[in-house]
């Protein structure tokens, strides 16, 4: 759910009264008195920033979440896998104003290494022999 960016308590004033604005849930800046002189109001709006994003970030075996490092209110990220790692049901992530990226779906499965034969002396057709 997107909140707004700013609150007030404004509506209602009449010519010479303050009020106060002041950013929303999720983002920081500091408040600004205005005053309502006939049509509008003085002083602008608050400068307002998304705050950083904390809590919920994807965890879990071969789980790479450094996208989402410092990600703010309403930006978005995409966690992956570590190399090895295949991913299922990856999908990008939103910074929510409570400071949570939406929950992930991600998990990273390890990918399983190519047979031993293969590789050069461990091919089938040849033979190895041990002596003692």
């Amino acid at each position: 759910m997107n909140r707004p960016k700013f609150t007030h308590d404004c509506a209602g004033k009449v010519h010479g009264e303050n009020c106060i604005a002041r950013c929303g849930e999720g983002y920081e800046g500091l408040a600004k008195q205005k005053t309502c002189e006939y049509p509008s109001f003085t002083n602008g709006m608050p400068d307002c920033v998304g705050s950083v994003c904390t809590q919920n970030f994807p965890v879990g075996t071969g789980v790479n979440s450094t996208d989402c490092d410092g990600i703010r209110t309403n930006e978005t990220c995409m966690p992956s896998c570590r190399f090895g790692y295949s991913e299922v049901n990856a999908t990008r992530l939103a910074c929510q104003t409570t400071g949570a990226l939406t929950a992930s779906t991600l998990t990273c499965d390890p990918k399983e290494c190519a047979p031993l034969t293969n590789y050069g002396a461990f091919r089938a057709s040849t033979a190895l022999t041990v002596q003692c």
